[in-house]
């Protein structure tokens, strides 16, 4: 078939310029459609770009003073907790942490900023990602807390084998919190969760302080 461009609109002789579809036909099949918006679509295409600048911007500053405040935040609170603690103590906990941020990857897998960069996740795409979250979370719970006997007598510290199974709960309660930061992050909403984020880490730091005393 011979391909044919066909210009659909304006809806009214009275509205030029306001929407018109350019249709590319191949026979009886629709090939291409480009959309020319006129001036008022343009405007409101305008504010909405205006919108998206400010959320955007608002977004990187409550990032950037949640991330500064954090890190003040944990700054006090190691300086704190080291006149507290023995070097003993700090080994342990950094083996452990060790552990932790690497499982914390294998949790999450991307899969998350997979449903960010996605047009429009459906509500199974959020719920199988939510399940992966827990299901990964519960095997490496397991998997690390039947390891750590085994770390706690390669480094002779029997210490590890009884604090592990209290950290690496952080695993499922993480897995929990993936797909709620996940659709703040797509709605923008980084106020929110950068005052969730910086309420979580004063809450994390008054409980080490009050537990190394």
């Amino acid at each position: 078939y011979d391909q044919f461009v066909i210009n659909i609109g304006p809806q009214h002789p009275a509205t030029h310029g306001v929407l018109r579809f350019r249709l590319s036909l191949e026979g009886e099949v629709l090939r291409k459609v480009d959309i020319h918006c006129g001036y008022i679509h343009r405007g409101i295409e305008k504010m909405s770009e205006k919108m998206l600048k400010e959320k955007v911007a608002g977004g990187v500053a409550w990032s950037i003073a949640e991330k500064v405040g954090s890190m003040l935040l944990q700054m006090v609170v190691s300086i704190v907790v080291a006149r507290l603690l023995l070097p003993e103590d700090f080994g342990v906990m950094a083996i452990l942490t060790f552990f932790t941020a690497l499982a914390l990857v294998m949790v999450d897998s991307g899969f998350s900023q997979t449903l960010i960069r996605k047009d429009s996740p459906s509500r199974e795409d959020y719920q199988s990602v939510f399940a992966f979250n827990i299901g990964v979370s519960v095997v490496l719970y397991v998997a690390l807390v039947a390891l750590a006997p085994v770390v706690a007598r390669y480094y002779e510290l029997p210490v590890i084998a009884k604090i592990a199974p209290v950290l690496f709960l952080l695993l499922p309660i993480n897995a929990l919190c993936v797909i709620q930061n996940t659709i703040f992050t797509r709605e923008f909403r980084f106020q929110l969760l950068s005052k969730a984020n910086f309420a979580a880490s004063l809450v994390a730091g008054a409980v080490a302080i009050t537990m190394a005393l």
